[in-house]
């Protein structure tokens, strides 16, 4: 373990710049089609060399980085791949396990599992147990494709047709695999939910409990798996995977926490210009109260921020993202009847402050095997 702990670390080393601190930029789109097609500009840390020094690094050598996500509303599916791709990254050491994202997309577009889910926050993960069998992405890969709205689904389009968009979102679509494409069994999973939203709200802010840094970190060190967290992302919501944390490591300033309320400013203030470009006075209604509503909650989070000390400046979350492709990583080529819609595999592991755990996260489960 402590050997391939190092090679890992090794690998993250020689991808990151040296010089602190190093961000990586990337783009979040809406989950759902009701919240617009806005997408927000967002930064993440990468590690740099004292990242990971005295921190909890076991879990490390399993993570397999994913493609960029891109408008495909996919971070909980994203998520909870990366923690299947990581149970049998372990399992079959030293072999990494790279699953198909878009067969995780499908069995929630053929409602597999659904009858095993209350919460779909909290009980995602069953409906791997209900499949128990997936595919690698070499097989069936995360792509992307045209599509358009049909009676409210997405269906299979080609450029050209009206309302076609071309885009990830296109993984959606429930496609066959191909013929003989091979099965991999996956074990049976349990889930234990951390912590949970009363109100069952993944937009939630400032209702984490108290130790809810404490329950991550302990879950993390005593069962060694990771963690999924569902938090609140400049007013989206989205999901992404913890695996390890360091006490001791430079959090530089808490830039998640510290830029949320510029972030929030500048969605309100593209809705004012659609205020002041509105015809119809209900449309700027709508723009109107959107801006305040922005406003309102960037003011919130800032405020409660500086009341509860602001940044310490000290202990950081590894995770694993599906929003930060990273120029150091190799290409990532979505559609190979196409040139140009490539990008860059996301980094492996980016930084984020204790403090995004303590102020916006809402829901946290650890997902184990079964015994």
């Amino acid at each position: 373990m402590l050997k391939t702990t190092l090679i890992f670390l090794s690998i993250i080393f020689s991808i990151c710049v040296q010089a602190a601190p190093n961000f990586v930029q990337g783009l979040k789109y809406p989950n759902e089609s009701g919240q617009g097609l806005e997408a927000i500009d967002s930064e993440a840390l990468l590690p740099e060399v004292g990242t990971f020094k005295g921190g909890f690094n076991d879990l490390l050598p399993y993570v397999v980085p994913a493609p960029d996500q891109e408008n495909a509303g996919s971070c909980l599916f994203m998520s909870h791949t990366a923690v299947v791709e990581w149970w049998l990254s372990k399992i079959q050491s030293p072999n990494k396990i790279n699953l198909s994202e878009r067969y995780t997309l499908n069995l929630k577009s053929r409602k597999i599992g659904s009858k095993s889910i209350s919460n779909w926050r909290t009980d995602t993960i069953y409906r791997f147990n209900a499949s128990g069998v997936h595919v690698l992405n070499s097989d069936f890969p995360f792509t992307k494709g045209w599509f358009k709205k049909s009676a409210g689904k997405r269906v299979i389009s080609h450029k050209g047709a009206e309302d076609a968009v071309y885009g990830t979102a296109y993984n959606w679509i429930v496609s066959p695999t191909p013929k003989g494409t091979p099965l991999v069994s996956l074990p049976k999973f349990e889930r234990t939910v951390l912590y949970k939203d009363r109100d069952r709200n993944q937009w939630n802010t400032g209702q984490a409990p108290k130790n809810a840094v404490a329950l991550i970190k302990k879950a993390l060190r005593e069962n060694k798996a990771p963690v999924i967290a569902i938090y609140n992302h400049y007013g989206y919501w989205h999901a992404n995977m913890i695996m390890g944390y360091n006490d001791h490591a430079n959090s530089y300033g808490c830039p998640f926490l510290s830029s949320y309320q510029e972030k929030m400013e500048k969605r309100a203030v593209k809705m004012d210009k659609k205020q002041s470009e509105a015809k119809e006075e209900s449309d700027a209604l709508y723009y109107a109260k959107k801006a305040k509503k922005y406003r309102r909650h960037g003011k919130a989070i800032d405020s409660t921020f500086k009341k509860s000390g602001g940044c310490k400046n000290r202990g950081v979350f590894y995770v694993r993202d599906s929003i930060y492709p990273d120029k150091s990583m190799p290409i990532y080529d979505y559609d190979k009847t196409r040139d140009g819609e490539e990008s860059h595999l996301n980094a492996p592991v980016i930084i984020r402050e204790y403090e995004w755990i303590e102020r916006l996260s809402n829901h946290a489960v650890q997902i184990t095997l079964a015994p």
